[in-house]
């Protein structure tokens, strides 16, 4: 194998991986195959940690629906903090109104509207 064809793999890899942000575990999505289910988009992930030598271990194997994995990803939502939708808003009968913005300490206040009492 050529040094670009392994940085190749290796860059890969690392895009098929999601790291846990609060322990030594990872999702490692292998590399696509055929299942023999015809109506769903299988995907193949296995849930790592490492041994006490430090090498990765697959603690166990999962097989999911591509569909029934976007679905929960679409449901759990954005975090509270996004200020901006990343997805297509649906539009509502009754929209609501934006929130207003925190401001900095030192923020001047903004200046009075026609509407304003």
């Amino acid at each position: 194998m050529s040094a670009g064809t392994s940085g190749r793999v290796a860059d890969r890899r690392t895009a098929l991986t999601v790291p846990c942000h609060v322990s030594d575990r990872w999702l490692r999505f292998e590399e696509r195959e055929q299942f023999e289910v015809l109506d769903e988009d299988l995907i193949q992930l296995d849930v790592m940690t490492r041994d006490d030598e430090g090498e990765p271990y697959k603690l166990c194997e999962l097989v999911v629906a591509r569909g029934d994995l976007l679905r929960a990803v679409a449901a759990y939502g954005d975090p509270p903090f996004r200020t901006t939708p990343v997805r297509k808003q649906e539009s509502s009968p009754d929209p609501k109104p934006p929130r207003p913005r925190r401001r900095s300490a030192g923020a001047q206040p903004d200046p009075p509207t026609l509407t304003d009492p």
